[in-house]
Parts: C-alpha cells; sequence; structure tokens
C-alpha cells in the first residue's frame, strides 16, 4: 500500500466528526499538564496487558496528543494520519486489534510501524464523552505481534470506562471550581462573567490572553462590544432565549481581538439566579472554534472544485446558475450560458495517453478563466465537456465572449502549454429566458454545441428553434435535480 491510500484511510473520519471535536474541546484535556489518576490507569493498562507501551490518546482535528502515556512521553503526539487511534474512534462501542502491523496494508508502511517504535501489534479501547463521541483511546502497543486475551480485552474495556468517569469528575470539579470568584481569574478556562444589563462583572486571565485585552479595557463593558458586527446584530435574540429560558446554553459568537482580528467561538453562557428567581450573574465559558471552522469550509471549498481542473465542480456550477437565473428574474437583466467540448477527445487520449487527455483539459479550463469577467462563472460538467454562465450578457456579447474562446484555444502555442496536439471546442450558446427552467438552459446550450460538432467543429452555434436535439433530455435534468 502506497503513502497516499494510507493518508486517505486514516484520513476517513468518524460519523460524528463535528460533534466529537466540540465534546473534545469542551473537556479542556488538550495540552493540558500530567494528572495523577490519568497516568495510573495507563501504567495498569500496560501492566495487565503486558506490553511496554501504553497511552491515553486524544485524537483532535490533526493529531493524536497523549493525556498520558506509559513508555512514551507523556504530551507527545504524532500526526493524525500515523495514528492507530483514529482508526480505533470510528467505533465508539468496539475494541480495534491489530495483531500484526506489517500483515495490515492500512499499517505496513506507517512510520510507526517501520520507524523506532517498531509496533507490531496494537489494541485500542475508545474513551468517550458523556454524549458518546469517542475523545480518543486508551490503548496498548508492543514491538512484536500478539493478541489480547479475553481477560485483557474485558481489563482493558473496563479501563477506559474509568477514564471517562475521572473525565466526568474533573469536569464536575473544573465546574465547581468556576462557581468560586476567587477562581474566576485564574481558571485555565476562557470565561467572563455578566450582569443582568450584559456588562462583564469578572473575565479570567485565559480570556484576556486569548483575545489580547487588559482587564481594565473590558471590565464594566457591555459584552457586545467586543463581538463582531454580525454579532452584536443578533445578540438580541439570543439574550431574550436566554434570560426566558435560563439553564444552560450553546451559541456561536465572534469576537474581536484588541488588535482587531475576528475569532469564531462557541459560548456556553449559563445563567444563575437567586432563591427568588433573579438573574445574579450569567457565567459564560467560551471556546475557540475558529480552527474547526476553517477546515469546515476548506473541506466545503475542496466539495466545490473539480479536483483536476481546479474549476467548480457540475454541483457548484448548477448552485451558481440557479441564484444567477433568479438574480436575472428579478431585475430583468440578461444572462447567458455557452457550453462547450473538446473535439475528437477520445482520439487525444487513444492517441496520447490519458495523461495527455488530463493536460488538455487543464488547460480547456485555464482558457477559460483567462477570458472570463469577476462576474462570469466557468463549470466542469463533466468528462470533456464545460460550461460558461455570463450574468449581464445579452446573446450577442455571449456569442463574442465563445468566438474568443474558441479562436484563443485554436491559436494556442502547443510547447508553451505542454500539449502534443492542437486542440480545438464546438460551443453552443443560448440566452437564458424568463420562465425557463434550468434543464431547458442546458438542453439549449447542449442543442446547439451538438449542432456545432455536426458542422465541422471548431464553431460557435447560437440555439434556435430548428436546431435538432442534442442529448437525452434526463441527462439536463439531473443537473437541475
Amino acid at each position: 500500500m502506497n503513502r497516499n491510500d494510507s493518508t486517505r484511510t486514516a484520513l476517513d473520519q468518524p460519523d460524528d466528526e463535528d460533534k466529537r471535536i466540540l465534546a473534545l474541546i469542551r473537556e479542556d484535556l488538550l495540552d493540558t499538564a500530567a494528572e495523577p489518576g490519568f497516568d495510573a490507569m495507563v501504567r495498569l493498562a500496560a501492566q495487565l496487558c503486558d506490553t511496554p507501551y501504553s497511552m491515553l490518546s486524544l485524537v483532535d482535528e490533526r493529531r493524536q496528543w497523549f493525556k498520558a502515556a506509559h513508555g512514551v512521553e507523556q504530551g507527545a503526539e504524532t500526526p493524525r494520519e500515523f495514528a492507530f487511534c483514529a482508526h480505533a474512534i470510528k467505533r465508539p462501542d468496539q475494541v480495534f486489534e491489530v495483531r500484526d502491523t506489517l500483515l495490515d496494508e492500512r499499517f505496513v508502511d506507517n512510520p510507526l510501524v517501520t520507524g523506532e517504535m517498531g509496533i507490531r501489534f496494537y489494541a485500542g479501547v475508545p474513551v468517550r464523552s458523556d454524549g458518546g463521541h469517542a475523545l480518543g483511546t486508551v490503548c496498548v502497543c508492543d514491538k512484536t505481534p500478539g493478541q489480547l486475551t479475553e481477560l485483557q480485552r474485558n481489563a482493558l474495556t473496563d479501563i477506559a470506562t474509568s477514564i471517562e468517569s475521572l473525565i466526568a469528575v474533573r469536569r464536575r470539579h473544573l465546574h465547581t471550581a468556576i462557581r468560586l470568584s476567587s477562581v474566576y481569574v485564574e481558571t485555565p478556562a476562557m470565561l467572563y462573567l455578566l450582569d443582568e444589563a450584559g456588562a462583564i462583572t469578572e473575565v479570567s486571565n485565559q480570556w484576556l490572553r486569548h483575545f489580547g485585552y487588559q482587564r481594565s479595557e473590558v471590565i464594566g463593558r457591555d459584552a457586545r462590544e467586543l463581538m463582531s458586527a454580525v454579532s452584536r446584530a443578533r445578540f438580541r435574540k439570543v439574550r431574550e432565549r436566554l434570560w426566558k429560558r435560563g439553564g444552560c446554553q450553546d451559541y456561536p459568537c465572534q469576537f474581536q481581538t484588541a488588535a482587531g482580528q475576528i475569532v469564531d467561538t462557541l459560548v456556553s453562557a449559563d445563567i444563575e439566579r437567586d432563591t427568588l428567581g433573579q438573574i445574579v450573574q450569567i457565567k459564560c465559558v467560551v471556546t475557540d472554534v475558529s480552527r474547526q471552522i476553517k477546515l469546515q469550509n476548506a473541506l466545503k471549498d475542496k466539495a466545490r472544485i473539480d479536483e483536476m481542473t481546479g474549476i467548480p465542480n457540475r454541483a457548484w456550477f448548477r448552485e451558481r446558475m440557479r441564484v444567477e437565473m433568479g438574480r436575472a428574474k428579478r431585475h430583468r437583466r440578461p444572462l447567458s450560458l455557452v457550453m462547450f467540448d473538446a473535439d475528437r477527445f477520445k482520439e487525444v487520449n487513444d492517441t496520447y495517453g490519458h495523461a495527455a487527455g488530463d493536460r488538455a483539459l487543464v488547460v480547456l479550463a485555464n482558457q477559460a478563466r483567462l477570458l472570463l469577467r469577476g462576474s462570469d462563472e466557468v463549470g466542469r460538467i463533466g468528462g470533456e465537456e464545460f460550461a460558461l454562465l455570463l450574468p449581464e450578457t445579452p446573446l450577442a456579447g455571449a456569442v463574442q465572449a465563445a468566438e474568443r474562446l474558441r479562436a484563443s484555444i485554436a491559436g494556442l502555442d502547443l510547447p508553451s502549454v505542454l500539449l502534443p496536439c492542437a486542440l480545438s471546442v464546438s460551443l453552443g450558446v443560448t440566452l437564458i429566458e424568463e420562465g425557463m427552467s434550468m434543464a431547458e438552459a442546458f438542453a439549449r446550450a447542449d442543442a446547439a454545441m451538438y449542432a456545432a460538432k455536426r458542422a465541422g467543429r471548431n464553431r460557435v452555434v447560437v440555439w434556435s428553434e430548428d436546431l435538432p436535439g442534442g442529448r437525452d433530455p434526463r441527462d439536463h435534468r439531473a443537473l437541475q435535480n
């Protein structure tokens, strides 16, 4: 198994990944000092399973980090793609066991196997949050192949349960400590207190360090003054809900640092009342979730882009087209669609190989991007077929744009773009009229494009009523659905 395959397998995330990461962050275990209770549990695991290595491994979105360890350093970490535990957490209710890593294609070339640790045997039991999400594992490893006995499997499972209880006790102790005003300032949590009016009455040093403020700059200020404009605008509804319902509630909030940077956070707000029901204080624990949000956005962007050409894929082009069709209808502005297809593309693949064919598709996408305006969009619809969406463009302007693209591709300097043969495209153009469905627009542009091919290729054809159809209309309904 090559490294790319191994990395892809390791990065296959649990179905509850987002909730799992939030649960891990809320426990505030990552990057904390060693704690005797966890250390004792890990040592016991190594003794009972007779292994040189044992760890309490916590898995976040990019790494595994050892809260407690035997045989390796506490606080050490490895990339997530190398972590055996990243596989174990996918099934929170099962023991994950690898009896011989050299016989398992997922791990045979893993650096933890081939490197200094030389792991040949691994067994791990997920450690779960009170909501059932796997925070990480308690695991044992050996330099020789092995297999847990039934007694050892049960013991390792019991140790995982004991660690979960320790985490719960730790959480309760932390919450109790936070209630003591003398501890508020020194708590490792990012915390601030509000009065009934929403003014900040106390704030932890950790919050101040994270956002770059001095205590004198925030005490007495309305908390909304430290939020982004977006969060200020929606905080009124959040506040009404909090004040009425009480209890502990979570809500997203963007804070602005002293340097002006916007930070995405999750605020857990707990309203405390006296015996008469009057608000005593509102305790707010802040978790920085900016890294998770950036990761989520990156994954969303990746899902929108065609991996080969780097331009939007069919799904994203469809969404953009739906938006632009609605805008054109509201403002009664012209909107045109161009479809184009590489001529004799099969011959390129058959004669020069698929690598040359892939390069040709990249060149077509790049040429289209070079000629587009900022408001235009190009997408790969499938195979060697592309589409251009041209807002604020009447039919005549769309024909000119299509002709410029055709001429630029036909006139390419082959050595400069690393192509083994000349390229040409056939283009179909249509105006998207009011009341037209997306499937109808695609069908018209497609019919014009196929007419261009039938007429000899390397040309632009405008849709008209007398053109024969392009392909099965069901293909275009698939684009719309």
